[in-house]
């Protein structure tokens, strides 16, 4: 399978500055040595809780963040040390989806505005035909041609979150990051969302990257997951090897937190104490070790190695 994108031992810290003359004096370790590949017209799934660094992930390969250390590669070029000129370059290849709707849009502007000043900035679209393209697009999102001429806070969060996808879209980009894109959604229209998004994917042939807190989500649209925790990734695999046959202790803790119909709430569950770490200051050892129901002794000094134990199946525990 073809490789759209891959990246290698990505780190961003965040500097901690303090004084009065604002000395470095420590820094946030966002993300840690992370590496994955996503291949072409794959969906793939970044899992964790709130604070594990997914976000950051995301945003780094689209040089929204400029990363510390390691190697992202777009379509087998390396983009990890680009200018701004040289990146301004891949927007049209590049899009993200944010997790709010309603703070990405501009409030000025009518929708039709928003989807049209994409493809001007970039270039595409540029004649007459300009305004047929964009209605098509508001259509193709589920939207009405009355949708054209509103603004966004006269738009319901699911018709916003639309609007987020159709100006996406308009530059027929090769890869999207879609960053928890449903999280603000009421139930009912998250799923005609992830519907949508699934639909999208096979029209326009798209490669993503899927980041969210919820497995179910992920389980419904994703090919490919890694989970992470604490800014690494502790477990990576195919959708079916994840669901079927969880590893990691954590990812078995998220596991157990998805609710199912007539399945007692507290049956299998399991509930970690504690919080997810500082990234300021992580711990020794095995980063998920303090919450660990299954800690045994050299987690909480030796760093697990992240290896390969069935067949595109990597994890990293000591137990395993």
């Amino acid at each position: 399978m073809q490789e759209i994108i891959r990246i290698k031992n990505l780190k961003k810290y965040f500097p901690i500055h303090r004084g009065v003359l604002k000395r470095v004096v420590g820094a946030i370790q966002a993300v840690d040595d992370v590496s994955f590949a996503i291949g072409k017209s794959q969906t793939f799934g970044l899992v964790g809780e709130s604070g594990s660094g997914k976000s950051t992930v995301g945003r780094t390969i689209l040089k929204l963040l400029e990363p510390t250390a390691g190697t992202i590669l777009f379509k087998g070029q390396d983009i990890s040390r680009w200018d701004k000129n040289a990146t301004r370059k891949l927007r049209r290849e590049m899009q993200i989806i944010f997790q709010d709707p309603n703070a990405s849009l501009h409030p000025r502007m009518r929708i039709g505005s928003i989807i049209k000043r994409a493809m001007v900035v970039n270039r595409i679209h540029p004649g007459a035909g300009i305004n047929d393209h964009v209605m098509e697009l508001i259509r193709r999102v589920g939207l009405s041609e009355q949708h054209y001429n509103r603004y966004p806070h006269e738009l319901s969060g699911g018709q916003q979150q639309r609007v987020g996808i159709a100006r996406a879209l308009a530059v027929n980009p090769s890869f999207v990051v879609l960053d928890e894109p449903t999280s603000a959604l009421d139930v009912s229209v998250q799923a005609q969302i992830l519907n949508l998004l699934k639909e999208l994917q096979k029209d326009f042939n798209l490669t993503s990257l899927f980041i969210s807190h919820d497995l179910s989500v992920i389980d419904h649209i994703c090919d490919r997951i890694a989970v992470m925790y604490a800014g690494q990734i502790v477990e990576m695999a195919d959708r079916d090897s994840l669901f079927n046959r969880p590893l990691h202790p954590y990812t078995r803790s998220l596991l157990s937190a998805i609710a199912e119909v007539g399945k007692d709430r507290a049956d299998g569950r399991i509930i970690l104490q504690g919080e997810i770490p500082s990234p300021e200051n992580p711990p020794p050892g095995c980063r998920f070790h303090p919450r660990c129901f299954m800690r045994t002794e050299g987690c909480d000094h030796d760093p697990p190695p992240f290896r390969q134990v069935e067949d595109g199946h990597f994890v990293a525990c000591h137990l395993i």
